[in-house]
């Protein structure tokens, strides 16, 4: 443990000098070195592995941003609740910089928030608990599922968007694409519905 945390003492670290003021700003805020610069017993508790770090991590954020925790559920509440919370109460320039800081001390510490809830992607059971050596006819069953449905549009001879979509082609794609597929998607259908109001 250092004698004393300070501006040497961080760019010794490779801190860049342009940010060093912001992480002692941070430390002190975080309880982890007194106004003198010199470190806490909270500083030393970090200087752990494991679970033992997290949980003392844990307890750090959680008695820092005690007024924020008391006034927003990080399971609910999104980044931009927390961002409007930081502008308001503390610096509208810095709140994005908060903000950052917040979410990843929250990452490091195990502590759940809405972002990693919405990352979360359910795994396809079907497809692990499926018997190796069991033959795979998924093609040729939607085959033969797509032959009638291919035989009803030409009867009724009306337009149609058909598409087939299995649980296992969205276990390998992020959130983000995810979205991106559904509002292409949501645009298709607008322009379809846009062309039949105009013809008519």
């Amino acid at each position: 443990m250092p004698a004393k945390v300070d501006a040497d003492l961080l760019v010794g670290y490779g801190i860049s000098k342009g940010n060093v003021f912001a992480l002692l700003s941070a430390l002190k805020f975080l309880n982890l070195i007194d106004d003198r610069g010199e470190p806490t017993s909270d500083f030393g508790s970090l200087q752990t592995m494991g679970k033992e770090f997290q949980d003392n991590l844990k307890r750090i954020i959680k008695t820092a941003y005690a007024e924020l925790f008391s006034r927003f559920d990080l399971t609910k509440d999104s980044r931009e609740h927390i961002r409007n919370y930081f502008a308001r109460n503390y610096s509208t320039s810095q709140a994005g910089k908060a903000t950052t800081l917040f979410y990843g001390l929250c990452s490091k510490a195990g502590i759940p928030t809405i972002e990693e809830k919405e990352l979360r992607i359910p795994k396809a059971r079907l497809v692990s608990e499926k018997p190796k050596d069991k033959i795979d006819t998924t093609g040729e069953e939607e085959q033969k599922e797509a032959e009638p449905r291919e035989k009803e549009r030409k009867v009724q001879g009306e337009p149609h968007i058909d598409i087939h979509i299995h649980s296992r082609d969205f276990t390998s794609m992020q959130p983000t694409q995810i979205q991106v597929f559904f509002n292409g998607l949501s645009k298709v259908v607008k322009r379809k519905e846009k062309s039949e109001e105009e013809e008519s």
